[in-house]
C-alpha cells in the first residue's frame, strides 16, 4: 500500500564514523564557556567519508572558548575567533546571522525556548540554511564544532526548514584534508531550496482560505485537506538517483508547486501552510520498525494543544508508473491522521531525530478544542484518573453514546469514523457492536477496528467491494 512505501533516509551517507547518537548540545548558559586549549595532529582528524593524510604534518590547535554575537536583540553563541567558510570564504558570524530569509516571518525554531540565546548547535542550524538558501555549495565548520554537534544540528535544521530535504540528494558531510568539517550541498538541492515559487504557491492557497475558518484548528483542517486533495503521493519519481526531479518530491517545493510530493515535501508543505497560517508547527523524523524505512510527519501546537498530524497517509493519489498515470485509492472520507495522539505513531514508528523527541505533546485526553473533534464523526475521551467519558458527535459534546446516528449514516453508504483515546472504551464499544444483543446484529453492517490508532470504522456491507 502506498502510504506505507516511505523514502529510505540516506543517513549512512550523512554520518561521521566519529560521531556519537547522544542527545543534542544542551543550551548554553548566559556565560561564555571556557575550557583548555589542545592540539590535534592529522592522525587524530577523522570523518564518515575521508581521514585526513596521515603523512602530513597537520597541526591544530583548538580555541575551545566561545562567546556571544549579538543581532538584532537576540545572541547567538559561537566560536568568535574560528569563522565558518562559504565556498572557503571566511564570513563573520554577524553577517550571516543577521541574514533575512524569505521563510523567517513563517518558519521559527520549533524547538526555540524563546529566550533570546541560541547556543552554538543553534548556530550551526542558522549557517546551513544561509548556504543552502545563498547557492553555496561548500559550508566548513572548525574542528571547534564536533561531530557530535555537527550532525545533530544537520539533522535539526533538515526538519526545521521545510524546503530542506531530509534526504538532502546525494550531499554529504566529511571532513577535509586540511582540517575543516565540510557540508556540501548537490545543485539539485540548491535548486530546491532557492525556488522562490514555494512561498508564492503557498500564499495563493492561505489567501484562498475562506472566513469561516476562524480557529487555528479550522484553518489547520482546511490547510490540510487541501494538502490531501491536491498534491499527489509520488514514490516513483523521487526513487531516481540525482537531479531535481528527484530532490522535488522531498521538500515543500514539490507539493506545492508541482504537486507531486513524499512524506518529507508533505510534511514540508503543512509546516509551511501552518506558519503562514499562525500555527506554530514542525517534522518528525523517524524510521518503521517493521522494515526500516524512514517517514516524515508533523507535530503541531493547535488552539493550545499539541497533536501528531500525517498528511501522507491521508492522501489517497499516487504515482507508481511511467507517464504520469495517477492511481487513486478509495478514501473513506475523512482524516484519520488529522491530530493525532504520539502513540499512535509509535506504534509503529521509532522517532528518528534527536529534538523531536524533547518535545511536549499533548497524550491524555481530548477536549472540546481538540482538532481531532474535526476529522471524525465521533470522539469518545476517557480520564485516565477518573475513567469518565466525554462523548463528541460532530464536534459537539452528547450524553450518550449515538448508536442511532451511526446505524442511520452507515445505512445509508456512508462510512462513520470513532475515535477513542482509550483501547479499553474501545474495545467495550466494539463489542458492544458485536454482541449478539446489539442493534448492529442484523444491520448488514461491517466494522473495522485498529488498535494502534484506536479508532473503529462503520461500513456498509460489500463497502470495499465496490467503486466510487
Amino acid at each position: 500500500m502506498k502510504r506505507r512505501i516511505i523514502i529510505i533516509l540516506l543517513l549512512a551517507a550523512l554520518m561521521l564514523s566519529s560521531c556519537s547518537t547522544n542527545a543534542i548540545h544542551e543550551k548554553a548558559s548566559d556565560a561564555p564557556v571556557k575550557s583548555s586549549e589542545s592540539a590535534v595532529t592529522s592522525e587524530n582528524i577523522s570523518g564518515s567519508e575521508g581521514e585526513a593524510d596521515s603523512s602530513s604534518d597537520i597541526r591544530y590547535k583548538f580555541d575551545t572558548e566561545t562567546e556571544y554575537v549579538e543581532i538584532d536583540g537576540r545572541f547567538f553563541n559561537c566560536f568568535i575567533n574560528r569563522p565558518l567558510r562559504f565556498d572557503e570564504k571566511e564570513i563573520p558570524y554577524e553577517e550571516f546571522l543577521s541574514y533575512k530569509s524569505p521563510y523567517d516571518d513563517y518558519i521559527t525554531l520549533f524547538y526555540d525556548d524563546h529566550s533570546g540565546r541560541f547556543d552554538c548547535f543553534d548556530t550551526v542550524v542558522y549557517a546551513i540554511r544561509y548556504a543552502c538558501e545563498n547557492d553555496i555549495e561548500h559550508l566548513d565548520f572548525p574542528l571547534e564544532y564536533d561531530a557530535a554537534l555537527l550532525n545533530n544540528a544537520w539533522e535539526y535544521a533538515r526538519i526545521t526548514f521545510p524546503n530542506l530535504p531530509l534526504d538532502t540528494g546525494f550531499s554529504h558531510f566529511k571532513t577535509t584534508d586540511d582540517g575543516w568539517y565540510r557540508m556540501q550541498f548537490t545543485k539539485a538541492l540548491l535548486d530546491v531550496t532557492n525556488a522562490p515559487e514555494t512561498i508564492e504557491a503557498a500564499k495563493e492557497i492561505i489567501d484562498a482560505m475562506p472566513d469561516t475558518c476562524e480557529t487555528q484548528a479550522e484553518k489547520a483542517y482546511y490547510l490540510y485537506d487541501w494538502v490531501c486533495q491536491n498534491v499527489v503521493y509520488d514514490s516513483f519519481h523521487a526513487e531516481g538517483k540525482e537531479g531535481k526531479i528527484n530532490v522535488a518530491p522531498q521538500s515543500a517545493y514539490g507539493a506545492l508547486v508541482e504537486k507531486r510530493a513524499v512524506c518529507d515535501g508533505i510534511a514540508g508543505a503543512i509546516q509551511l501552510l501552518f506558519g503562514m497560517a499562525g500555527i506554530d508547527c514542525g517534522k518528525v523524523d523517524s524510521f518503521d520498525y517493521w522494515g526500516g524505512a524512514g517517514h516524515a510527519w508533523n507535530v503541531a501546537e493547535i488552539d493550545g494543544e499539541i497533536w501528531d498530524l500525517d498528511a501522507t497517509w491521508d492522501i489517497h493519489r499516487f504515482y507508481n508508473e511511467k507517464g504520469d498515470t495517477v492511481t487513486e485509492e478509495r478514501s473513506p472520507g475523512y482524516y484519520e491522521w488529522f491530530g493525532v495522539e504520539r502513540t499512535a505513531k509509535t506504534f509503529d514508528y521509532d522517532i528518528n531525530d534527536e529534538v523531536t523527541i524533547m518535545n511536549k505533546y499533548t497524550e491524555k485526553v481530548y477536549t472540546e478544542n481538540s482538532p481531532i473533534l474535526l476529522a471524525y464523526d465521533i470522539v469518545v475521551s476517557t480520564d485516565p484518573d477518573t475513567y469518565e467519558e466525554r462523548i463528541f458527535l460532530n464536534g459537539e459534546e452528547v450524553s450518550d453514546f449515538p448508536t442511532e446516528y451511526i446505524l442511520k449514516k452507515a445505512g445509508g453508504g456512508n462510512v462513520v469514523s470513532i475515535k477513542f483515546n482509550d483501547i479499553y472504551s474501545m474495545m467495550h464499544a466494539y463489542s458492544a457492536f458485536t454482541d449478539s444483543s446489539s442493534a448492529f446484529k442484523d444491520s448488514g453492517l461491517g466494522l473495522i477496528q485498529d488498535r494502534g490508532l484506536l479508532s473503529i470504522q462503520v461500513f456498509p456491507s460489500g463497502y470495499f467491494d465496490t467503486e466510487e
